[in-house]
């Protein structure tokens, strides 16, 4: 098992890991003191290092439910699109030869009306 001494709220603390999880926490560990500081300089007197943290978890925590709700919408927006695109797929019985020739001849038919049509009214 690995240990990593991580700097969160201007306190080092020594973390144990797994073998090779180390660079993984440490950049875990610099998310959280740039979320500390940030709430430091927000505030206009020291927070007590257990109500930072807290603070800190909390403002991961609403990081985490943002992002896990703009893939929920997207997810759904993905099936939503793949749901429309199967709806205007073309069925198999299109691509009939004996289907074709049925439309083919239905075609020609409308043609030769147009034109009678065409010839009347001239």
């Amino acid at each position: 098992m690995a240990e990593v001494s991580v700097r969160i709220g201007g306190r080092v603390y020594r973390i144990g890991c797994g073998d090779g999880e180390e660079a993984a926490l440490s950049g875990y560990a610099e998310a959280m003191d740039k979320i500390a500081e940030d709430i430091q300089r927000s505030l206009p007197q020291p927070v007590p290092e257990g109500r930072l943290l807290v603070m800190v978890g909390l403002t991961l925590a609403d990081q985490i439910a943002e992002t896990l709700r703009k893939t929920a919408e997207a997810e759904s927006r993905a099936l939503d699109a793949q749901r429309l695109a199967e709806s205007r797929s073309a069925p198999d019985d299109l691509f009939n030869p004996e289907v074709e020739a049925d439309m083919a001849a239905r075609i020609d038919a409308i043609a030769e009306r147009i034109e009678t049509l065409t010839e009347k009214m001239m």
